[in-house]
């Protein structure tokens, strides 16, 4: 846990202050008639604030084996070092982590079915391998004496044409990816009655696993487990080949039986040096298997999942223990806990030690605002993220428009939740919304005082691809190594971010009082000057520099306030570009840097140019 106090909520910005001035709580400065804090006297340049931090790549959006994917933490620490981020922040989706709401039985009831308090779950039936027959129906008799519900089972036969092993499989898929989850601590229960089994014929269930990096000489790719059940092999008899295990189950011909299957332990014991703790069951069958011309037949009734460690905090101790193991095998990446709270549309980020996984139906699982609170509770710093949804239909330029005014007059009215930052870098947009279109909300709360830390996105759940996937911006702050550090730079807007590759170098902003990018500089000046320090801007590429006004407009005027002044790679010379600024009224900067094909690859968080000093600016606002 950070050792300082837990982070009150932010003071309600008085806007009526702000427009008419405040008084008492600034003083002259020597020149220009800057105003300034009066704990800001001396303000130390750019260069010697440095000199005490580092900029610190970071991906804050990551979803593991504990979520809906195939990613992996081990999948995703790989790519950190292949893409040289230096932290990456654990943001499993809260309710995913314990699986609630998942499926806990399934009866092979038909093709689609529904159990009360589950979600619905469908069968599709497929093959693999050459086959010269197969059949699968649903029967009503026999069935399974453990099924409460009784109302039937599958039935499947399959012959193969030549003598490789073939298969007729049925896949499991349940809504919202609600099907096995983590494995840890997962057992399953299979009732099956073996019908013609034996040499070259077998009863199947088969568990494919999360994406893992390569290891032990194995390729990269997802683990896999077949159960192979009725045949003539000694029970738990086990193969492997690449990253596929295949056990083996006996089960007698002609009477039901119940196999408990343990795929972590399975897997483990055919792939020593992996920790199957970090992996999810991907995909779920069951089917039947046949080789040399040997017909196989079984009845699959009654699966059960059962879980345990799933509960309260369990999960994220297990996560903890995860993250302990992996710091011994990538050393160069920190690893910071952080968790998604997401069960209602609206999903907020936790970043810091402490957090808890909310009690369903709380404040702190379903109201932006409770989630919120519930993070600052712990000194969490929190994020309101994808502010227009997970998904959505294509939409024209006046339906974007309108859905970002009433995201935005929301967030106005709720003062952002007092939230702390925003995720705003969506290559390519995301839910019919544009990339634009996330900027602009950003600027709306900008324009209205509200000091929102803009980040990139890399909600990620494969772990495969960070450096050509579509949304992989990593956030870059100003700060120490160190989870506080981390924390207080992101509180005070101390970040830029963009793409892992295409800007290598450095983004910052210093008012021309040596404020820096994140905070608020007071001058009653009518022209002042912000220094963008950009030291690697791609040749034929731009610097914008955004202005936009700041007005406190409100509701009334739900929409940003912005001019943009675009300059050439040439014009920034050894790393800096001096712009002047119009500041005979409010206003906020920040800077956008462009390839030649005018692809973003950086993206600055404003400093703001105010002639007075509202009340109730965060105290990670203001220059130290």
């Amino acid at each position: 846990m950070a050792d300082h106090a837990p982070q009150a909520p932010r003071a309600e910005i008085s806007r009526r202050s702000f427009l008419a001035g405040s008084a008492g709580i600034v003083a002259l400065g020597a020149s220009a008639g800057i105003l300034r804090p009066q704990s800001a006297s001396a303000v130390a340049s750019a260069a010697e604030r440095a000199s005490s931090v580092s900029t610190v790549s970071m991906a804050m959006h990551l979803h593991a084996s504990f979520s809906e994917g195939i990613g992996s933490m081990a999948g995703h620490l790989s790519q950190a070092v292949a893409t040289g981020v230096d932290v990456v922040w654990w943001t499993e989706h809260d309710w995913r982590m314990q699986s609630r709401g998942y499926v806990s039985a399934v009866g092979f009831d038909g093709l689609t079915e529904t159990r009360a308090g589950q979600p619905k779950v469908t069968l599709k039936p497929e093959s693999s391998g050459s086959l010269s027959t197969y059949s699968g129906s649903f029967v009503t008799s026999p069935v399974s004496g453990n099924d409460p519900g009784r109302a039937s089972a599958l039935r499947l036969t399959a012959t193969s044409s030549g003598t490789a092993r073939a298969s007729r499989r049925y896949t499991f898929a349940a809504d919202n990816k609600r099907l096995v989850g983590n494995l840890d601590g997962t057992t399953l229960l299979l009732d099956v009655l073996c019908v013609r089994t034996g040499a070259g014929a077998w009863a199947e269930l088969r568990i494919r696993s999360s994406y893992l990096p390569a290891t032990g000489g194995r390729s990269a790719g997802q683990y896999e487990v077949v159960y192979l059940i009725g045949g003539n092999e000694p029970d738990g008899a086990l193969t492997t080949s690449g990253r596929n295990a295949t056990v083996f189950r006996s089960a007698p011909v002609g009477q039901w039986t119940t196999l408990v299957l343990d795929p972590v332990s399975d897997l483990t014991r055919a792939f020593g040096g992996v920790d199957f703790r970090d992996s999810s069951g991907c995909v779920l069958q069951v089917g039947v298997a046949s080789s040399n011309r040997v017909q196989a037949e079984a009845v699959f009734d009654y699966l059960r999942i059962e879980r345990v460690r799933k509960s309260g905090d369990q999960p994220l101790a297990v996560q903890s223990a995860l993250m302990d193991s992996y710091a011994v095998r990538y050393p160069g990446v920190l690893q910071m806990p952080g968790l998604e709270i997401s069960s209602r549309s609206t999903h907020v980020n936790g970043f810091g030690s402490g957090l808890s996984i909310p009690a369903e139906g709380t404040p702190a699982s379903v109201d932006p605002a409770g989630m919120v609170a519930a993070v600052h509770s712990v000194a969490g710093v929190a994020s309101y993220n994808h502010p227009f949804g997970t998904s959505g239909p294509s939409r024209t330029t006046t339906q974007q428009d309108n859905l970002r005014r009433t995201v935005a007059t929301a967030m106005l009215n709720a003062d952002f939740y007092a939230a702390d930052v925003l995720e705003v870098g969506f290559p390519g947009g995301k839910a019919g919304m544009s990339a634009a279109q996330y900027y602009a909300l950003w600027d709306t709360l900008s324009r209205n005082l509200l000091f929102a830390t803009g980040v990139g996105t890399s909600d990620d759940h494969t772990g495969r691809t960070w450096a050509t996937q579509q949304w992989n911006h990593v956030t870059r702050v100003r700060a120490e190594l160190a989870e506080a550090s981390l924390l207080d730079g992101l509180r005070a807007g101390r970040a830029w971010f963009g793409p892992p590759s295409g800007y290598p170098g450095d983004l910052d902003l210093e008012a021309d009082d040596g404020t820096p990018m994140g905070s608020v500089s007071v001058s009653t000046a009518t022209q002042r000057s912000v220094r963008v320090l950009a030291d690697t801007v791609p040749n034929g590429g731009t610097v914008t520099v955004v202005r936009g006004g700041v007005d406190a407009a409100g509701t009334t005027d739900p929409n940003p306030s912005v001019t943009r002044q675009q300059y050439a790679a040439a014009s920034v010379q050894n790393g800096e570009l001096a712009v002047p600024v119009d500041t005979s009224s409010p206003a906020f900067v920040r800077v956008e840097v462009a390839d030649s094909s005018g692809n973003l690859v950086a993206a600055s968080n404003p400093v703001w140019l105010l002639r007075d000093l509202p009340a109730g600016v965060p105290a990670a606002r203001l220059p130290v």
